[in-house]
């Protein structure tokens, strides 16, 4: 393992380059330390375990609590985007001609909703009568309500698993 530099202000060491790499590489995946590993510069092959040796360090722990502290995500906040995934509704995303609109979806801030999107090109040749086409189809996956539903029932108490013989 790499020597730590120290912070000068502070006397606390430093993360390493590939540490900060992994930090933010795991915070921007949502936590998905296989993903963050790989995108750290990690091999494929090692990812998981990789990802857990760096994990489990405390300095590395206390700088993803620090991050995660710094983006000032209230339970409230949590607990609203739950609640407006739990209510999506896929024609909220659609234009008048059931097309998805991007520009509507940014308007009225719904990004959140968008598990995946992806987009295939069709493109066909022009023969005798009939002219070249390009087909562009977007296919759009929303988060699960039922999962959303779920969580939020965690979140208030309501047992959601099945019942217990009595």
């Amino acid at each position: 393992m790499p020597k730590r530099s120290v912070n000068p202000e502070t006397g606390e060491p430093n993360l390493t380059h590939r540490e900060e790499m992994m930090v933010d590489a795991y915070i921007a995946s949502g936590g998905n330390g296989h993903q963050a590993a790989l995108q750290a510069g990690y091999g494929a092959a090692r990812a998981d375990q990789s990802a857990y040796q760096v994990l489990q360090r405390a300095i590395v722990q206390q700088h993803i609590r620090d991050r995660i502290a710094e983006s000032h995500v209230t339970p409230e906040e949590i607990i609203g985007t739950l609640a407006s995934c739990m209510r999506g509704d896929l024609s909220e995303l659609l234009d008048e001609s059931g097309r998805v609109d991007f520009n509507l979806i940014k308007q009225k801030r719904l990004g959140h909703l968008l598990k995946t999107v992806s987009t295939t090109i069709h493109e066909t040749k022009a023969s005798g009568d009939k002219p070249a086409e390009v087909v562009r189809t977007i296919r759009v996956q929303l988060h699960s309500p039922l999962q959303a539903a779920a969580i939020l029932a965690r979140l208030h108490g309501i047992d959601t698993g099945p019942s217990s013989p009595g």
